[in-house]
């Protein structure tokens, strides 16, 4: 009877500490509210290489979802990554990432996007 009850005890022991392990595991490596990945899908100038028109592509997290994202920048920097930068077309990705970007003229962007794209903000800046 007591060697029942010392490998009882053992195996329990075990099983706690493989639960306290697997535990301190997942809760280290699980990132619920981290920052979303940013991906720059394509950059586009206009003809004068005044202006440049940048689309993102943000994944999502346990919070918030994949959005694709088309910014344009007053004059034509190096770093496309600047938060500068004025937001003017936002959506919702549902899994298509085809969105374009065309300069028409100086003062107009044209954006071409697919029907899996639900759009979340469109803005008229001049």
């Amino acid at each position: 009877m007591n060697q029942i009850l010392k490998y009882g005890r053992i195996t329990i022991s075990i099983l706690i500490i493989g639960i306290f392990v697997s535990y301190g595991i997942f809760v280290n490596n699980f990132d619920m509210f981290g920052e979303p990945e940013k991906e720059i899908l394509n950059t586009k100038y206009d003809n004068l290489g005044v202006r440049q028109a940048t689309t993102f592509e943000y994944g999502g997290n346990a919070v918030t979802n994949a959005a694709i994202l088309v910014s344009i920048d007053l004059g034509c920097s190096d770093n496309p990554d600047d938060s500068k930068k004025k937001i003017v077309f936002s959506a919702e990705n549902k899994g298509g990432t085809a969105l374009q970007t065309e300069w028409k003229s100086f003062e107009t962007l044209k954006i071409i996007f697919s029907d899996r794209l639900e759009p979340v903000s469109q803005i008229d800046l001049y």
